[in-house]
């Protein structure tokens, strides 16, 4: 097997560290022919409702070696969501079924839907193999047809995919994909893409770049397919606009429970508000344990849609959930320790790979001409960067677990070089006067604050979602409002809507883009976090990031800084040599952090995991990593209670 892959040896010390007691997900051969299942599924079988559980694994089923122990079968898994639109906290990992995903570690690319693969000497084609035999949730099977319809027919039709995203093209021409036969793709770009295994193993693993379509069900509503007047017809009669909507709403496998799946569960019912979301065992799942009984060992999945935060935490504290990944803020963690016997949990501290739990970035293509001077300052940056109090912050809002630090990648990552996390970090506000006032901020109002040319005072008002994924935001925001305030900076706060927000982030009118810097040990694989490449939340430049993304067919070309670092980001992707390529990640990593587009805060702070005592094969310490979708690296198919 050929592979490239981006962080290759310099990753080894920080795996040792963090998870050398983890067993990695093996394909060994089983010694034993015979297979087991689910007493569900046995009786199934013995009344005719199933093929034998032998005719419904494939002809080399994935073989997963349990975290502690082989597993019991049966349980329903109890979790909480906070609406419909808090999937990819905790949900979205049980549906993490890519052609390869990342492997215990978090550091390397192994196999999964596809068994084996190769890749060309100059990294522009790919060829997978599948792994034969693999059959959908309604026992149709697996074939290379399934990525054919998901190229042909979704990717390259522009309305359902309006742009096709950077991974997944170079410069402006898409990947090109070939049947090779019936259990053989390949993928071929103009230009080498170091990246397409991550990319496949983070991107694709996200519900909306699923690369593997159903097309024996999805065809009966594309054009491809079915007279497009057909089509309109049934969009109508199913309340939509036009045949494209409903092909989307038939692709939403949360909400359609007609769509076959791959993964361990599959959905029984369309999400709604405040009630329960379930899930049951896909009775063809392809993977086994070491002793040969099919995954998951959990029969079924309740998700609890609740109102708020307050009634997630008080069902958590009272033991009706038996985990939660992602809700629970440290400033929980108290009380949570305290209730451990008494709610039947156990709470972990697993690592974060955060690089600020919180951040801002100023808004360099801000409307307003002055504004837009101001913000795109470096200086001012730094100044209001040394006005922060992250010691204050780490002790008030994080129980002093945290780090205080910079914006940018974690000391573990391997593109971090000498002390790019202690930059601009330290607590000066003498300093920070002393710079505003070098770049000509030095008349004041009577209120003492600095004042623009229009003789007013200079006013930032940092909008944000009321989130506590990542900390306790209200409160962070609320001292480095203070901190701002001292140095003559007028800075108020206003707390919104967060689809309102995701909305206003895309726009010229925001002071400041608040959110945190994830991608801590991962940070080039989707640079969101390091340059303006995605319009959105992510970036404190809008007009770059959209320049970027259409390769120039809209936004603003970027300043001479920003540019540089995109050009060396292109080239980053396209080196295949690695040692080259490794200095120029570190190259990209330091001159981001030294521009400080982002302001930071704190970070490295742990997640709080709960865990129902009952609730067995969870790593007692692990990594929780967005890149890696959370927890879905530890395999949840192999979670079991312990009855």
């Amino acid at each position: 097997m050929s592979t490239t892959r981006s962080l290759r040896g310099k990753m080894c010390i920080y795996l040792a560290l963090c998870v050398m007691c983890i067993v990695l997900s093996t394909q060994v051969a089983l010694a034993a022919a015979q297979y087991n299942e689910s007493p569900l599924l046995a009786t199934a079988v013995q009344k005719g409702e199933l093929p034998s559980v032998e005719d419904r694994l494939p002809e080399n089923p994935l073989v997963v070696e349990p975290v502690q122990a082989i597993g019991l079968y049966g349980g329903t898994l109890r979790l909480g969501l906070l609406g419909p639109a808090d999937l990819a906290v905790q949900y979205w990992p049980l549906f993490v079924e890519p052609l390869v995903r990342w492997d215990r570690t978090g550091g390397a690319v192994v196999p999964n839907l596809a068994e084996d693969w190769n890749v060309s000497d100059d990294s522009r084609k790919y060829t997978f193999s599948l792994r034969k035999g693999i059959k959908w949730s309604d026992g149709t099977p697996l074939t290379a047809d399934d990525i054919m319809f998901w190229y042909e027919s979704i990717l390259l039709n522009p309305e359902i995919i309006v742009t096709v995203p950077t991974w997944l093209r170079s410069d402006k021409t898409p990947v090109k994909v070939s049947k090779i036969d019936t259990y053989t793709v390949e993928f071929e770009f103009a230009l080498p893409n170091v990246l397409f295994l991550e990319n496949i193993a983070f991107m694709s693993a996200q519900p909306g770049w699923n690369m593997i379509r159903p097309k024996h069900y999805l065809q009966q509503f594309h054009p491809d397919y079915v007279p497009k007047d057909k089509l309109q017809e049934m969009a109508k009669a199913a309340a939509f606009e036009e045949w494209y909507q409903l092909f989307q709403d038939k692709m939403d496998f949360f909400q359609n429970p007609d769509h076959p799946m791959l993964t361990a569960w599959q959905s029984t019912g369309p999400i709604a508000a405040k009630t329960v979301h379930s899930l049951e065992r896909n009775p063809y799942y392809w993977k086994v344990d070491t002793e040969g009984n099919q995954l998951p060992y959990i029969d079924r999945v309740a998700a609890n849609i609740l109102e708020n935060i307050e009634v997630l935490n008080m069902k958590v504290l009272s033991g009706e959930l038996d985990f939660d990944f992602g809700h629970m803020s440290l400033s929980n963690y108290p009380l949570l320790k305290e209730n451990e016997a008494a709610g039947g949990y156990r709470v972990l501290l697993w690592k974060k790979a955060m690089g600020a739990q919180l951040q801002f970035q100023f808004n360099i293509n801000h409307e307003d001409p002055f504004k837009q001077e101001l913000y795109s300052n470096r200086d001012f940056r730094i100044a209001l960067s040394h006005a922060i109090n992250r010691d204050e912050i780490n002790e008030f809002c994080f129980l002093g677990l945290a780090e205080p630090r910079h914006a940018t990648v974690l000391e573990e990552c391997p593109y971090y070089t000498e002390d790019i996390g202690q930059l601009y970090t330290a607590y000066d506000p003498a300093k920070a006067n002393g710079m505003l006032d070098s770049i000509g901020l030095t008349a004041r109002d009577q209120n003492g604050f600095r004042v623009g040319p229009d003789g007013k005072a200079i006013s930032i008002t940092l909008e944000y979602p009321a989130l506590t994924e990542f900390g306790p935001w209200e409160d962070i925001i609320s001292l480095v409002t203070g901190y701002w305030n001292a140095v003559g900076i007028k800075t108020a706060s206003k707390a919104i809507d967060r689809s309102l927000y995701e909305v206003r982030t895309a726009t010229t009118e925001m002071d400041a883009m608040l959110w945190a810097w994830g991608r801590g040990l991962h940070p080039l694989i989707d640079p969101v976090f390091v340059f303006p490449s995605q319009v959105g939340h992510y970036t404190g430049a809008p007009l770059y990031a959209q320049w970027y993304a259409t390769k120039g067919a809209s936004g603003e070309e970027p300043s001479a800084d920003v540019l540089e670092v995109m050009k060396l980001y292109e080239e980053f992707t396209s080196t295949v040599d690695a040692d080259k390529r490794f200095e120029i990640g570190k190259e990209i990593v330091r001159r981001a952090a030294e521009q400080i587009w982002g302001i930071g805060t704190v970070g490295a702070a742990p997640a709080v995991e709960v865990i129902s005592e009952r609730l067995r094969n969870i790593p007692e310490s692990d990594l929780h990593e967005w890149v890696l979708l959370q927890f879905a690296h530890t395999n949840p198919e192999q979670y079991f209670f312990d009855q």
